[in-house]
């Protein structure tokens, strides 16, 4: 499903786990309840990586590999850790529960929060 959003389209991914989640590819903003989240890049395209898992994990080599942080898997990870960090905390800044599970030293998937959160 598409909805026109300014100057550019936003994909909306319609299954069970990501039905409160559209992405702007345009411009790379996220858009959780209808509150817009900024995104950097390669914050974007985590993003779109966990939501077509659709809630499925996504290992942590799998994830650095497909997001082409670096050569070296502990570098890697640590740009990954620095990534989910990142967007954890403009969740935060806008109210919005956290949404991405670590599954330490295993990888990462996408939850939706409780009901009521």
């Amino acid at each position: 499903m598409r909805h026109r959003v300014g100057a550019g389209y936003m994909d909306v991914m319609q299954s069970g786990l990501t039905a409160l989640i559209s992405l702007d590819d345009t411009r790379k903003d996220l858009f959780y309840a209808r509150r817009r989240i900024r995104l950097t890049e390669r914050e974007f395209h985590l993003i779109r990586l966990l939501l077509e898992a659709n809630g499925e994990l996504r290992t942590n080599a799998d994830l650095i590999a497909e997001l082409g942080v670096s050569h070296s898997f502990y570098a890697g990870l640590a740009s990954l850790r620095a990534l989910t960090h990142s967007i954890h905390r403009k969740l935060r800044a806008i109210g919005l529960p956290e949404l991405l599970v670590d599954v330490h030293g295993v990888g990462i998937r996408l939850e939706p929060p409780a009901i009521g959160t």
